[in-house]
């Protein structure tokens, strides 16, 4: 990898890490101060909300970002072009979210989701047309301005949800501030990336760009299907208390882990997309590379959440919260598969193999609803996290033999990595907090905080070569400070 190649990674990496801590924080602390002031059923009416209105939001992106940033240098041409498609999509998507809202309301039998939807899909227009201009500033590898237009529009939305909840506007808070916060990106995102607000309506050449952005919509659409239908599917066969205890049970089996994610996966299709696509060997390693990392931390931080997220949830939340214990549980063992192949979607755009995406996709996508489906009609809540962690183990496999096959990665070297971690996750993890007979709460977190993961990461660096390689490669200096001190090394 070149350095500047490595440069452009880590820029971005730090930068989106920022971002997706600030927004973790933001988020945690939100969430924490409005699970006190609202109740589980309120959580579910406004779960059920976003599931359809993120459904419905699809339409306002169409796929449009990934054509823009695989096509760069066609950028300045397609202005007007993105720019026309995006506010007929938006009509369109409006159009379909009035739709919606009435279904919704109908099926879970509550007319305030039919208001909150509605309200909610005002800012289509304004999200919408963002595309573009969010779009020019990925393209020029601008993460540092990427991720403070988020923290900003992440911070204001939750600030005020937490004020218009004190002032009585209830669930409507939810809907009302993200309204005021896509505005506010709207109009940041066009003044940083130097796009203007006009634009001429155009279609010439339409079928293009819209062909190309429905295969990457189609990817889209089964993405979100797959995020959100669990809450969809429960809310007809459970209460919406229990949705909102599910919503809460998966919300906090990835914050954590999603830290790894987030914070990369943003970065790399941009900037591997700077690499000729002939150099597949060389593409092909930072893959593997990538994955292997993913795997490596995803699949113990997973077991982490695990055995930390009773004490957490009897320290910080009320009685109201308790059932989502189990349910965390059971959904942070998919959590590290989910993490280790969430690099495959990257791996198939940098080739433009929209197609092979959105086949892969869909059929995940199906399989999903029929496992959560049958999962919620028997076992409701726990029966879906079941449903959940079973689909992202088969699946994690699936989407990485099918994305890595193009590069001359066989699935023996898939499994390979991400087992090797799993299993010695699962032996350092589960097996000692087993074998564990303490009661402290402050110490069953502080044990699997500390000491766990000292002997996790100790292992791989002294008995296996392969990791012992990508820490020194990645993490150095650190690495050779810490074992200094260990072995008394100068």
């Amino acid at each position: 990898m070149s350095s500047s190649l490595k440069k452009s990674i880590a820029n971005g990496f730090l930068w989106t890490a920022i971002q997706t801590v600030g927004t973790k924080i933001i988020s945690f602390v939100s969430q924490i101060v409005l699970a006190w002031l609202l109740l589980p059923e309120d959580f579910g009416k406004i779960t059920l909300t976003f599931s359809v209105t993120s459904i419905v939001f699809l339409i306002q992106g169409f796929g449009l970002s990934d054509v823009l940033i695989s096509r760069s240098h066609m950028f300045s041409r397609l202005i007007n072009l993105a720019k026309t498609i995006s506010l007929t999509v938006a009509g369109i998507g409006i159009g379909v979210a009035i739709i919606a809202s009435l279904l919704a309301g109908f099926i879970y039998e509550d007319v305030e989701i039919t208001y909150l939807i509605l309200i909610f899909s005002l800012s289509i227009p304004f999200n919408a047309l963002s595309i573009v201009p969010s779009s020019k500033l990925t393209i020029d590898l601008k993460f540092k301005e990427l991720s403070k237009i988020r923290l900003i529009e992440f911070f204001t939305s939750s600030l005020l949800t937490i004020i218009l909840v004190l002032l009585k506007f209830d669930i409507y808070s939810f809907v009302i501030a993200p309204l005021v916060s896509s505005i506010l990106r709207y109009v940041i995102l066009h003044k940083i990336s130097n796009i203007a607000y006009r634009f001429k309506i155009t279609y010439h050449h339409w079928k293009y760009l819209f062909s190309k952005s429905l295969l990457g919509f189609l990817h889209s659409l089964s993405q979100t299907l797959i995020r959100q239908f669990d809450y969809m599917i429960l809310g007809i066969y459970a209460t919406k208390a229990v949705v909102g205890i599910y919503f809460m049970a998966y919300s906090l089996s990835v914050q954590v882990v999603g830290l790894l994610v987030n914070s990369l996966s943003p970065v790399l299709f941009p900037t591997l997309k700077k690499i000729p696509i002939s150099e597949t060997t060389r593409i092909r390693e930072i893959l593997v590379k990538i994955t292997s990392i993913f795997s490596m931390f995803g699949m113990p931080f997973a077991f982490w959440q695990m055995y930390v997220a009773e004490p957490f949830i009897i320290l910080f939340l009320n009685d109201k919260w308790q059932d989502s214990i189990i349910l965390v549980k059971i959904l942070s063992i998919g959590i590290g598969f989910s993490v280790a192949s969430s690099v495959w979607a990257t791996s198939l755009r940098l080739q433009s193999r929209f197609k092979e995406q959105a086949i892969l996709s869909l059929s995940a996508a199906i399989s999903f609803i029929l496992i959560t489906t049958v999962s919620a009609m028997f076992y409701k809540e726990i029966g879906v996290a079941i449903g959940v962690t079973i689909y992202q183990i088969i699946f994690s496999f699936i989407f990485l033999n099918g994305a890595l096959k193009f590069y001359g990665v066989n699935f023996y070297r898939i499994l390979k990595i991400v087992f090797k971690y799993f299993i010695l996750s699962v032996l350092i993890f589960v097996a000692l907090n087993e074998l564990t007979f303490v009661k402290s709460n402050f110490i069953i977190i502080l044990i699997n905080s500390v000491i766990y993961p000292a002997i996790y990461f100790f292992v791989l660096y002294k008995f296996d070569k392969t990791s012992r390689q990508l820490l020194k490669q990645n993490f150095g200096g650190i690495i050779s400070k810490i074992s200094n001190k260990l072995f008394n090394k100068k």
